[in-house]
């Protein structure tokens, strides 16, 4: 956007603005842009528009020549007139408030980088339960998934392999048996599996978004990368979301062979095994190198 000289009335504008967002609260890095940029659409439209100005306070000229350089806006059925967001970065950048540097930066703070943050929150037991019990079946693609279709029959089949998962991490020291007795308690009056991952809100925040799912199509599943080293990785680290210090060269074996009797021996039940390509011994060995990694990086 090219530099703007400033109209009076358009600080007039500003200052009116401004006000209002101190009214409301904090303003973010000293910036009427970025704080409404923050917020929703309705506290936006409501602000913007508490901080109209009637069309008698402004001189004819300068109002012509804010509305051709799309500063400011008349409001519907109304006589007044609101800042745009060109205005307001209008003088916010001729003020030295804000550039096209800050923004980015800004943007790149609060969006690009919130994924780490999420990270550092531990899953519950209803998380590692989940993601424990799709790790041992194997869901590493949309192609095989936790598919919960009625017409495909088969919430009964995955209820046993959570059940078994769930058992394994009682034995391991990793959920207590209080809580795997709680782990349908939310499912009054709906099937149990079904009701377990409509309830999982924050799993793809604690997962960094591995964990997929299409709520209308009732799948659910876990985005791996292709590359061998770089799903090796990957699985490491939800294995240390899930056991944290509990995984250890002692118990490696005994994880490892429990996973693989899940996937072998109740694949077939929930799976197409003709395009299911996740029961091999390939990733029986890639399985098997992300627990030796992660005792190794993560404990």
């Amino acid at each position: 956007m090219e530099d703007i000289d400033l109209e009076p009335d358009l600080i007039d504008f500003y200052n009116v603005l401004l006000l209002n967002l101190r009214k409301r609260g904090s303003i973010k890095n000293n910036s009427a842009f970025l704080t409404l940029i923050s917020a929703n659409q309705n506290t936006v439209v409501s602000i913007v528009k508490d901080s109209s100005i009637p069309q008698n306070t402004i001189s004819s000229e300068s109002l012509g020549r804010m509305l051709e350089k799309k500063l400011i806006k008349k409001n519907d059925f109304e006589n007044s007139y609101s800042l745009t967001a060109r205005g307001i970065w209008a003088v916010e950048k001729n003020n030295g408030i804000l550039n096209e540097l800050n923004l980015i930066d800004y943007f790149n703070d609060t969006k690009f980088t919130m994924q780490f943050t999420l990270r550092k929150s531990e899953m519950d037991f209803r998380e590692q339960i989940t993601i424990f019990s799709m790790i041992s079946a194997r869901t590493f693609s949309k192609e095989s998934c936790v598919n919960l279709q009625s017409k495909f029959n088969l919430k009964d089949y995955w209820k046993e392999i959570f059940e078994l998962c769930s058992k394994k991490l009682v034995e391991l020291d990793v959920v207590s048996e209080g809580d795997r007795k709680k782990l349908y308690s939310r499912a009054i009056h709906e099937e149990p599996i079904p009701a377990l991952f409509k309830r999982l809100p924050d799993i793809w925040k604690h997962t960094d978004n591995i964990y997929k799912y299409s709520f209308g199509n009732l799948q659910y599943w876990l985005e791996m990368p292709e590359s061998d080293e770089k799903f090796v990785e990957k699985l490491a680290w939800l294995f240390s979301l899930i056991f944290k210090e509990k995984l250890t060269y002692d118990n490696l074996d005994l994880i490892y062979d429990f996973c693989c009797e899940i996937s072998y021996n109740h694949g077939a039940y929930v799976f197409n095994m003709e395009i299911h390509p996740f029961s091999t011994p390939k990733y029986d060995r890639l399985l098997k190198n992300a627990l030796i990694k992660c005792i190794n990086d993560y404990t």
